[in-house]
């Protein structure tokens, strides 16, 4: 059985947790693929007989654009579906809903949990050197025992439902939170109304090069080169790549981050990542 590892990650959270899960599955030798949704058609989803599927939430909820891409996809087999975030605090009912969500889609969701990981958007307000910022910098989250407990065990569940043969009546949402119910609705439009505005305050400054590598990262192809000039479109997803990989922290967003930490994720060298997969989709 091939179970395939399938995420988004913008700035590196769910891309470093996708890496825990497959040292896991290396160690309890399982046959898996690990992919970005970047570097991945939906359409060869069929090869595989298990998905397990990461993504970061946004204002408590699964970003738009990884809706409309799970849409397309299709597990023909077993069906079975783990699915992961990452949040910096409360994730509220998004991975109830992604999980409900799956489910319409005829896939099976066998189980889901949620890690708390370094948000992105607070840390671009941080100073370079500041306290949240050193005691990020001096964490070996390969070495957090909550976290690597919890992604063994996505492992170990992907290892067993795997060789299952599964129906409905094995789905399993998690509990729903009481207090977000309440809460996400008033989040989500926040976040809606707010999404063009932070958008349109993109920039870059004086110290952009034109080198062109926020047009090549951009998951979104919202950033173009045009006479000497770089421009933002209206498609940005507010993942804040182009921000953080900007090798001259040249892209800014209105004055809110100037001189500002810049997150290479949590072991960071998500920049080497993203050179990679640059190489693999331009």
């Amino acid at each position: 059985m091939q179970v395939l590892v399938l995420y988004f990650s913008g700035t590196g959270n769910t891309e470093f947790i996708a890496e825990r899960i497959t040292e896991y599955l290396k160690a309890k030798n399982c046959d898996f693929n690990f992919c970005s949704v970047e570097d991945f058609n939906p359409s060869e989803l069929k090869l595989y007989d298990f998905l397990i599927f990461g993504f970061p939430i946004y204002a408590h909820d699964l970003p738009s654009f990884l809706k409309d891409y799970i849409k397309k996809l299709s597990l023909p087999k077993s069906r079975g579906v783990i699915l992961y975030s990452t949040a910096g605090k409360n994730g509220g009912n998004a991975i109830r809903n992604s999980a409900k969500l799956f489910a319409e889609l005829n896939f099976i969701p066998v189980f889901t949990r949620e890690f708390k990981m370094p948000a992105n958007d607070a840390l671009l307000a941080e100073e370079k050197h500041s306290k949240k910022v050193k005691q990020i910098i001096n964490t070996d989250f390969t070495k957090i025992e909550i976290l690597n407990k919890a992604a063994a065990e996505i492992a170990e569940k992907a290892k067993y439902y795997s060789k299952k043969d599964l129906t409905a009546e094995n789905i399993k949402l998690p509990k729903r939170k009481l207090l977000a119910t309440f809460i996400d609705p008033t989040i989500k439009l926040t976040f809606k109304l707010l999404k063009k505005w932070l958008a349109s305050k993109f920039r870059t400054d004086e110290k952009c090069t034109l080198c062109g590598h926020c047009e090549k990262i951009c998951p979104a192809d919202n950033i173009v080169i045009q006479n000497g000039e770089v421009k933002f479109s209206d498609k940005c997803y507010l993942c804040l790549r182009c921000v953080n990989q900007c090798p001259e922290e040249a892209i800014q967003i209105s004055k809110l981050t100037k001189g500002n930490f810049r997150y290479q994720g949590p072991a960071g060298d998500y920049g080497d990542y993203i050179k990679k997969l640059e190489n693999k989709i331009k």
